[in-house]
C-alpha cells in the first residue's frame, strides 16, 4: 500500500487546525490573520502525517488569510468605508441636484421629458437608504439623528415638492437641509478623518445581509 492511501489516523495538528481555522473568521484584522496563518501551517504539517482535519483546517484558515489580504489592498471595503462611500455619493447627488436648480432648470421640464433634478434626488436618496447610520454614529455622536432627520427627510420633501409643484413642502425640505448642512461642516474634520480596522469575515458577511 502506498504511503497516500494509507489510512489516515487522528492527530494534534489536525484537531488544533480546524478550531483555528473556525476561529479565524470571527477576530478582525490581524487577530484573524495570525489565527488563519496558524491553521494553514498545522494543516499542513498535519497533513503530512496523514492526520484527519487536515484539509478543513487548511481551506478556512486559508480563506481567512485571503480576505485580510483582499481587504488591505481595499478590494474588499470594510463596513464603515462602504457607509463612507454611499454617504459621499448620497453627497455629491444631491450637490448635483442643487446646480441643476441653479442653472436655469428650475422649471418643470416638459411632459415626457425626464427631470434632471428628481433624477439627482433619487440617486442620493437611494445611496442615504445604504448607509448603516449606527455604525457611523458610534464613532461620530449625533450622525444618524442629523442624517435621517434632517438630510433624508430633506431630501424626501424636496422631491416631493419637485414632483407635486408643491412649495411648501419644497421649503421645508430646504431648510432640513440647510440644518444637515452647518451640521455635517461642523463634523467634517470628524467624518473624514474615520478610519476602520480590517473587518472580521465573519462580520463582513454577516453586514451584506444587514438592512441600513
Amino acid at each position: 500500500m502506498r504511503e497516500t492511501d494509507a489510512p489516515k489516523e487522528w492527530g494534534l495538528f489536525g484537531l488544533v487546525s480546524l478550531p483555528l481555522g473556525v476561529g479565524s473568521l470571527f477576530p478582525p484584522g490581524l487577530y484573524g490573520l495570525f489565527m488563519g496563518v496558524a491553521a494553514v501551517l498545522l494543516a499542513v504539517w498535519g497533513s503530512r502525517r496523514q492526520e484527519k482535519l487536515t484539509l478543513p483546517g487548511m481551506i478556512l484558515g486559508g480563506v481567512a488569510v485571503i480576505f485580510f489580504n483582499l481587504n488591505s489592498l481595499g478590494i474588499v471595503k470594510s463596513p464603515l468605508k462602504q457607509d463612507m462611500g454611499h454617504l459621499v455619493h448620497a453627497l455629491t447627488y444631491s450637490n448635483r441636484a442643487y446646480e441643476a436648480l441653479g442653472k436655469g432648470k428650475s422649471g418643470k421640464p416638459q411632459e415626457g421629458q425626464p427631470d434632471p433634478v428628481v433624477q439627482y434626488l433619487e440617486l442620493a436618496l437611494g445611496r442615504a437608504g445604504r448607509v448603516h447610520t449606527d455604525t457611523v454614529d458610534s464613532r461620530v455622536p449625533g450622525f444618524a439623528a442629523a442624517f435621517k432627520d434632517q438630510y433624508v427627510t430633506g431630501l424626501q420633501l424636496l422631491m416631493k415638492g419637485r414632483k407635486e409643484s408643491d412649495l411648501v413642502n419644497s421649503l421645508k425640505g430646504g431648510m432640513l437641509l440647510d440644518k444637515w448642512g452647518k451640521w455635517y461642516m461642523a463634523n467634517r474634520d470628524k467624518l473624514k478623518g474615520l478610519k476602520d480596522r480590517s473587518p472580521s469575515l465573519a462580520a463582513f458577511v454577516k453586514r451584506q445581509f444587514e438592512g441600513p
